[in-house]
């Protein structure tokens, strides 16, 4: 787990106000300080650029099964789907403490490690059936620059 700054193209942002929904949100290309969080589960797929696609999508599920796991513990919090930079692009999670200044980074890297190796193949494949998103183009938009 490392704290670095990240530039975020978008995000899918969890809102623990109100119910669940995904919200993929264009931000300003700047520079924003995140905790990233990089499921040690999925570290095949986020080190390899032809497999990014797929691990957007996982991402994106991770972040529907933290929301609905941690509920309280998150409030003040935003998990993002973030772009990072080091020895090359990658996609990962990143946690913004918004109110007050909680490092939840431990328990959100284990909860998305449990929820890799509970869940099933067949809840993904709902989601991404439910979600209707063309992860080709959400993960050009998020690699992108």
């Amino acid at each position: 787990m490392t704290q670095v700054r990240a530039d975020v193209h978008f995000i899918a942002k969890s809102q623990s106000s109100r119910p669940w929904r995904f919200q993929m949100q264009a931000e300003s290309v700047e520079s924003k300080g995140y905790q990233i969080i990089e499921p040690s589960s999925l570290g095949m797929l986020t080190a390899c650029p032809d497999k990014h696609e797929f691990a957007v999508a996982m991402l994106q599920w991770l972040v529907q099964g933290l929301q609905a796991e941690l509920k309280d513990q998150l409030r003040g919090v935003e998990i993002s789907l973030i772009r990072v930079e080091y020895q090359g692009a990658y996609p990962a999670l990143g946690v913004r403490y918004v109110n007050e200044p909680n490092d939840l980074g431990k328990l959100i890297e284990q909860t998305a490690d449990r929820l890799l190796q509970e869940r099933s193949v067949s809840d993904f494949a709902a989601f991404l059936v439910r979600e209707k998103v063309d992860w080709a183009r959400r993960t050009a938009d998020l690699m992108s620059k």
